[in-house]
């Protein structure tokens, strides 16, 4: 490397909060953004804004698509707060991009999203498409009413702001919504009322007392989640006769845009631990929405090690204990994964140790991974010192070793017990190197972001980094050559992305 390169990467040291040398940047503005998006939700604003700033002005193009990776709520993070956030600040300081790119909003998340363009430069081109989606969607029910019931009514009329709703700002939107499509409060309440009587809305039926008519099969994930004690407590027969038949694979129910900590998070009130209390049968749903979950992991010899350290149980009001989502993708893992450590994982801790998960229930499982030897230490030091002891001592081969690790974590490890000059991956590989040994494939995956730290670098070859509360990094295969770069590249440059541009 040159001495540029060097002095750049000599500036890059930082310490995590618990002291071990890290890195204050990845070397690429979009890689930092993409590394820690998704944990992302207790930081300010500002902070947002100004990551987003910096990969946009580096790289337009790939931040674009790194936006609408952000918003996805099916190959993405999912991350609606953040997405408008930055959304509304690209339409403002970039307004063209955000234009160009307003006819996807919707397909990437909800209709609902495009509200947050109200009152910037592309609130125009924002009321035309809603205006053009509102025309198709009532010729879509002049044809219901013809007798064609195939007639496609869009989710618009759902998710346009209610005139009167009891929120003061919801009805604020749809005053300033109605008079720019040239309506008055009356004429926009009573054609959102037509299309929402329509597009088969639970909670249509769970107001009107015609709970025996809903499509159970047709219920979206997030009512499901939603109403599912309600299905129960006032369908019971009906709603118990699907999860059934869903059980046993005559019906299908909706839970592709559910995220493994949203299915666990009733059963977890506070987000730390089961109460205890007595099994409750209107939990039925969530074992089966937990069991239907689609499968997100690649065949590959890999293990999770997640970090429920004191760090995790820190999170802004509203927004996921970072140790329920920790708990839920290391779960989820464990449970579809195919190779040699199925149904297992590695807790962080001053003395790490594998965890073979066993139960029946969900709740059984959850019971059981929460009485785990947990220290509330971040020591990621000490669970490669275990893989690798392990290793040395039974003279396993390298192929039986695991392939990759993915570190479920807010990235704060403990400083390093040995050179402590070095950060803890140097370190790692370096130990491996020295026993003969390949250190495996190491994925940082950081659902709580504190600060702005890499643990490696954009080049570091076998590493990856990713964030958020999704489980699709786990449907990548990662190798020795594999860096946080490739990761990045190869997902935003994906078919899913191609349509998004600066």
């Amino acid at each position: 490397m040159s001495f540029l390169d060097n002095l750049k990467e000599e500036a890059s040291f930082t310490e995590t909060l618990n002291g071990a040398k890290t890195h204050s940047t990845s070397g690429d503005a979009c890689l930092d953004l993409f590394a820690v998006t998704g944990g992302m939700r207790h930081r300010s604003y500002r902070d947002q804004i100004h990551l987003f700033d910096r990969a946009y002005i580096e790289n337009p193009e790939l931040a674009m698509k790194l936006l609408f990776y952000i918003r996805d709520i099916r190959e993405g993070l999912g991350e609606r707060e953040l997405f408008r956030n930055l959304i509304r600040h690209t339409a403002k300081t970039w307004p063209e991009s955000a234009r160009k790119n307003i006819s996807l909003i919707s397909e990437y998340g909800r209709f609902d999203d495009l509200m947050c363009l109200m009152g910037t430069p592309s609130e125009e081109a924002v009321v035309e498409l809603i205006r053009t989606q509102l025309n198709q969607d009532c010729e879509a029910l002049k044809e219901r009413k013809a007798g064609n019931i195939n007639a496609h009514i869009s989710l618009l009329a759902k998710w346009l702001p209610s005139i009167n709703t009891s929120s003061a700002r919801t009805r604020g939107q749809a005053k300033v919504l109605a008079s720019a499509l040239g309506m008055n409060a009356g004429q926009y309440r009573k054609l959102l009322s037509a299309l929402r009587a329509n597009i088969a809305l639970p909670e249509r039926y769970l107001t009107s007392k015609k709970r025996g008519k809903i499509n159970y099969e047709a219920v979206p994930a997030g009512a499901m989640l939603k109403y599912h004690k309600t299905f129960h407590q006032q369908d019971t027969e009906r709603f118990s006769a699907f999860l059934a038949d869903v059980n046993n694979g005559r019906k299908s129910i909706h839970c592709d845009t559910l995220y493994p900590y949203e299915i666990l998070r009733p059963l977890m009130p506070d987000g730390r631990s089961l109460p205890y209390r007595e099994p409750d049968s209107a939990n039925a749903a969530l074992e089966t929405l937990w069991k239907q979950q689609p499968s997100k992991v690649c065949e590959q010899n890999a293990i999770c090690v997640i970090d429920v350290s004191g760090s995790m149980y820190c999170h802004r009001y509203g927004t996921p204990m970072p140790a329920l989502i920790s708990q839920a993708l290391g779960l989820y893992h464990a449970e579809h994964c195919t190779g040699t450590f199925h149904n297992t994982f590695i807790t962080f801790s001053s003395n790490p140790e594998l965890v073979e998960i066993c139960g029946q229930t969900l709740e059984e499982k959850l019971r059981y991974i929460q009485s785990s030897s947990w220290e509330f230490s971040t020591n990621l030091e000490a669970v490669f010192d275990l893989i690798l002891r392990t290793a040395v001592n039974a003279g396993t081969p390298q192929e039986e070793m695991p392939s990759t690790l993915f570190i479920i974590s807010d990235m704060e490890f403990n400083g390093a017990v040995e050179n402590p000059d070095k950060t803890i991956y140097e370190n790692a590989k370096a130990a491996f190197e020295a026993k003969g040994y390949q250190l495996p494939a190491v994925v940082f995956h950081n659902v709580s972001s504190w600060q702005m730290q890499t643990p490696v670098r954009a080049h570091t070859k076998g590493t990856a980094l990713a964030s958020g509360a999704g489980t699709n990094s786990f449907n990548y295969k990662f190798d020795g050559n594999i860096t946080p770069m490739d990761h990045m590249l190869r997902v935003l440059n994906s078919p899913r992305y191609a349509a998004v541009h600066a």
